[in-house]
């Protein structure tokens, strides 16, 4: 038997979960049901407006699960900041751009109920992994144009202030000249049609048709080993920022593949947190 009186220091903040909060409803079953887009939000308690980052998984646009990434962004609610795992509907169910509208839905409707979850909302960061390292890298690049805001909040921005991109997609037409597009890939699916046959369609589709001098600073990180987004899709998107004056930050991994181990390392997430805390954060938490 043991009894003793000890004093515990406070040396990290508490994390909190709150599942499956509905931030639009959208039309199913061929237009005859609808169906709620929901989100999970982890975030510390805190006295102050949390700074939020907005996590997108990727799937190939054929399928994704909002919630399998959260244990790893945890490390980021301990040094203060919101994350928001967002769902978006899959090519099964609609085309392009009915998955960047589902993002920015989420996004103004966080903005629009900053005060209820302890949010700051001039502080709104995104980051994805591949089809959702893509949506990140339209959502960064799209902020100054109103073009896929077509949902509820409509007063409230969609903008973000940083975006970090893990292997996304970010030129159609160069992927499918190196991957030999055809019909039934996943870019296809999700443009409606092989990206050399609608070029309108694809040019929409193109982050990088909507920078400007308001396009937010930029982390990238990709593997040069990847097998499924050619690392060139990185180059082409960090020579594009460059071009504009953004500012970017562009790691290459040596010898890593897509969705490879190496992105969840604390050399990796150290990059991501430093990312984020220069460009989200104003003062201690």
């Amino acid at each position: 038997m043991m009894r003793q009186k000890i004093t515990v220091p406070i040396e990290r903040l508490q994390i909190g979960l709150i599942p499956d909060i509905v931030y639009a409803q959208k039309p199913f079953w061929f237009g005859h049901s609808s169906r709620s887009l929901k989100l999970d939000l982890l975030k510390p308690r805190s006295d102050r407006p949390l700074p939020l980052i907005i996590w997108v998984c990727g799937g190939a646009w054929v399928m994704m699960e909002k919630s399998y990434h959260l244990p790893e962004m945890v490390h980021l609610a301990e040094q203060g900041f919101a994350v928001a795992s967002v769902e978006y509907r899959t090519t099964n169910e609609c085309t392009f751009p009915s998955q960047i509208e589902d993002i920015k839905d989420a996004i103004r409707f966080l903005r629009a109920h900053a005060s209820e979850y302890n949010l700051d909302p001039k502080h709104f960061g995104i980051m994805g992994e591949s089809a959702g390292g893509y949506l990140s890298i339209l959502a960064g690049t799209s902020g100054s144009t109103r073009i896929f805001d077509t949902g509820d909040y409509q007063e409230q921005s969609s903008a973000v202030q940083a975006v970090c991109d893990w292997y996304g997609p970010s030129d159609f037409l160069d992927f499918a000249k190196e991957n030999d597009a055809f019909p039934a890939s996943p870019e296809a699916l999700l443009l409606g049609g092989p990206a050399p046959s609608i070029p309108e369609q694809t040019a929409a589709a193109d982050p990088c048709t909507y920078l400007s001098p308001e396009t937010p600073p930029f982390l990238i990180l990709h593997g040069n080993d990847d097998h499924t987004v050619p690392f060139r899709q990185s180059e082409i998107l960090y020579d594009r920022l460059t071009t504009n004056g953004t500012p970017v930050e562009f790691y290459e991994i040596d010898g890593a593949e897509h969705a490879d181990r190496q992105f969840v390392q604390p050399v990796t997430r150290k990059l991501i947190l430093d990312f984020f805390t220069r460009y989200l954060k104003s003062g201690d938490l």
